[in-house]
């Protein structure tokens, strides 16, 4: 019996979230309990977030919709192509169903503890850069809907965990860290 769903999919627009609602409410017909990001109001609720926590969002966005989804027994997906985030919660999941592939066949495989963990510490130590070399990014503070450029703060949220906080960064800088 499933316990718990996790729903993904865009929730960037108002149509986006009215076929999100729709899903939800679909599912709780079936007595399932299910988490939909798009509810989540410390995460979503703009009015009443600090400077300071807006500029944290993408860790707190990560954080949460990882943790739930790794908890729940379904997940139910709808990667739209221009849905960033919710393609970069498949990848996860693909990451980490492809993860434990590898652990499982290494346990088949009567493999050793310390096999398994030379596996381990290889995925937690492969260095991770990423750059993203669009001309409108800026430094310089931008107000509402004068924003210049933007990205998806799940994907950011992503690159900042893999890339050990440092985010996005230029592909010379990248160039002189790898050399």
């Amino acid at each position: 019996m499933t316990k718990k769903v996790y729903l993904a999919g865009d929730i960037m627009s108002k149509g986006s979230q009215m076929q999100r609602q729709w899903e939800l409410n679909e599912i709780k017909k079936k007595n399932i309990s299910v988490y939909d990001p798009k509810d989540e109001d410390d995460i979503n609720d703009k009015k009443n977030m600090s400077v300071e926590e807006n500029n944290k969002l993408a860790e707190k966005i990560v954080k949460k919709d990882s943790e739930n989804i790794y908890n729940a027994d379904v997940v139910i997906i709808e990667p739209q192509r221009y849905a960033e985030g919710t393609i970069c919660e498949l990848g996860q999941l693909k990451g980490r169903r492809d993860f434990a592939k590898l652990i499982k066949e290494k346990i088949k495989n009567n493999s050793s503890i310390e096999e398994i963990e030379e596996l381990i510490d290889t995925v937690l130590n492969q260095k991770i850069f990423a750059h993203l070399e669009d001309i409108r990014r800026t430094s310089i503070p931008e107000i509402g809907d004068r924003r210049s450029f933007y990205v998806n703060q799940y994907v950011y949220g992503v690159t900042l965990d893999l890339t050990k906080g440092k985010g996005f960064e230029e592909f010379e800088d990248i160039l002189n860290q790898i050399e």
